[in-house]
């Protein structure tokens, strides 16, 4: 399995009853033939929705996202959140 980080700079646009943070990361350089890439977000906002490259993503029973077949040249990964399980309703974290 590869892991990448995903640090900043992430973006965060907030709506009245919405965050969306959105990061774009290009595809693994040091990725080997046969080596899966899992997603996994610490820790993961309530009622969260995370997307890569449009695709909605699910996790297994150890909250991660295989992203492996999704994954192109430049990629956008979204997590849109309720603005109220997000933290503090009057900002991006």
């Amino acid at each position: 399995m590869h892991s990448i980080r995903l640090r900043h700079p992430w973006q965060c646009e907030r709506t009245d009853d919405t965050h969306v943070w959105s990061r774009k990361f290009n595809w693994p350089a040091e990725l080997m033939p046969g080596e899966t890439v899992q997603l996994v977000v610490e820790p993961m906002p309530l009622a969260a929705t995370p997307t890569l490259n449009g695709t909605t993503l699910t996790t297994d029973a150890n909250g991660g996202s295989d992203i492996t077949s999704l994954l192109v040249k430049h990629n956008l990964l979204v997590i849109t959140s309720s603005a109220a399980s997000s933290g503090d309703p009057g900002r991006c974290p």
